[in-house]
């Protein structure tokens, strides 16, 4: 149920989601709305809303060397655990929102 979901993503630090393919995801969006920092493979849509660096970190898919090396950045860097990614959701979906009025 949502209220449980929600309340793993308030618990957890971080989303960690190493995928082969994937067209979208709204795990990412459930999590950068929750304030949390996001590992993601660059796969499908995933590279359009997460900026490497800057709202969440991008790894190569099936590459689990990269992922530990990202991990432990992050794990060593409070700045990168405490971005809050609200702002950017809202941004994320005004865009979206905006094209789908033009269209």
């Amino acid at each position: 149920n949502d209220e449980i979901l929600l309340r793993e993503y308030q618990e957890a630090s971080a989303l960690f989601l190493p995928m082969i393919d994937s067209t979208a995801c709204t795990s990412i969006l459930e999590a950068m709305a929750c304030g949390k920092a996001v590992i993601a493979s660059k796969v499908g849509e995933i590279g359009n809303v997460i900026r490497h660096g800057e709202n969440g970190l991008l790894m190569r898919p099936g590459d689990i060397v990269q992922l530990s090396v990202l991990i432990e950045r992050l794990a060593c860097s409070r700045q990168l655990i405490n971005k809050n990614g609200c702002s950017e959701i809202y941004g994320y979906f005004t865009r979206v929102k905006y094209f789908m009025i033009i269209i």
